[in-house]
């Protein structure tokens, strides 16, 4: 038999790992899903379940607990576009007709007890907390859906913005 010459120097190879020549099929289930528009799931919170509530059961039965989970105040600036904003309106996702009432007794209410000349940084917190207070007194669904204050503070906050840049406008004529 020849004998087979060895190179001088080392050579170095390299292979494909062995996950890209292996194939995987998918693993297949021997009872079917079950359908998810048989099973009622109780509102939860971040992932996380109420206390003392079960899970539903395959037959779709509801848990013995609901409890309501109030809207946080997402992140950004209203009435900014992309990810530094969120559009008020659609946030809000209430009934028609509700969202313009809204925006009507603001405008109605912030002309009463603020000064539209002045952003909402520049207003008194007892105005503004007054303001508040009877937005939520007109509009139960704000207490009852949203967390704090946040829907009533961020409609007014751009009513000001308006106002504030109108009149600054208006001066510098």
């Amino acid at each position: 038999m020849p004998r087979i010459e060895t190179p001088k120097h080392r050579v170095q190879r390299a292979f494909a790992p062995f996950i890209f020549k292996a194939g995987f099929r998918p693993e297949r289930l021997l009872t079917p899903p079950p359908l998810p528009w048989l099973a009622t799931f109780p509102p939860h919170n971040d992932g996380q379940l109420p206390i003392n509530d079960s899970l539903p059961n395959s037959e779709g039965s509801t848990a013995s607990k609901v409890v309501l989970v109030k809207m946080k105040r997402p992140n950004g600036e209203p009435g900014r576009s992309g990810e530094r904003g969120f559009n008020l309106k659609s946030t809000l996702n209430l009934p028609k007709g509700i969202y313009e009432d809204m925006l009507e007794e603001v405008n109605r209410l912030a002309n009463e007890h603020l000064k539209v000349a002045a952003t909402i940084t520049n207003q008194s917190q007892d105005a503004l907390e007054v303001v508040y207070k009877q937005l939520k007194t007109t509009f139960p669904v704000l207490e009852e859906r949203f967390e704090g204050d946040w829907p009533a503070k961020a409609m007014i906050q751009s009513f000001l913005k308006n106002t504030s840049a109108k009149s600054s406008t208006l001066k510098s004529k």
